[in-house]
């Protein structure tokens, strides 16, 4: 059967929007402390700083890294890659590929915002079938904030070798 599919559970904790997103939680400790810090005697420039969006390149999210983890080196050298971009490169397409001699599979490009909203049919964008010993993953997101609860959210629930 196909790999990468989104649990039902996993779905409904992304709708609700309680999906347990470390780099979140970091972000929403942060702004307590900012609260937590003007009270009644606050400055004016503790006043200003609070009410002051967070840095446009972080969009409020703690940008540190997720925890380290052991990473396999893929050797891409004399390999076939298949890595279309968007509408021919569904499961069906990549398992032909491999009975073809694909090496390295690539499932279509994903939308950040619709996988951490739990969509099902971004979310068979991911799917992938246990032929596809390498396979990778493509996302796209204007927001880096986006691009890291993805990541974090991938890394927790997809089998994947690569993710670009």
């Amino acid at each position: 059967g196909a790999m990468n599919v989104l649990r039902r559970e996993v779905q409904i904790q992304l709708r609700k929007h309680n999906y347990p997103f470390v780099c979140k939680r970091k972000a929403d400790v942060r702004k307590n402390k900012q609260k937590n810090n003007n009270g009644p005697a606050a400055s004016a420039a503790q006043v200003a700083a609070a009410a002051a969006p967070p840095p446009a390149a972080t969009h409020g999210v703690d940008p540190s890294p997720l925890p380290e983890r052991e990473v396999k080196i893929i050797d891409f050298s004399n390999k076939v890659y298949v890595a279309p971009l968007t509408t021919v490169g569904n499961l069906p397409f990549r398992r032909i590929m491999k009975k073809m001699g694909a090496d390295i599979t690539c499932g279509e490009m994903a939308l950040a915002e619709n996988l951490l909203q739990g969509q099902p049919s971004e979310w068979a964008l991911l799917r992938r079938h246990p032929c596809e010993d390498v396979f990778g993953i493509q996302i796209a997101s204007g927001f880096p904030d986006q691009f890291t609860r993805a990541a974090e959210l991938i890394e927790a629930e997809v089998r994947a070798s690569v993710v670009s």
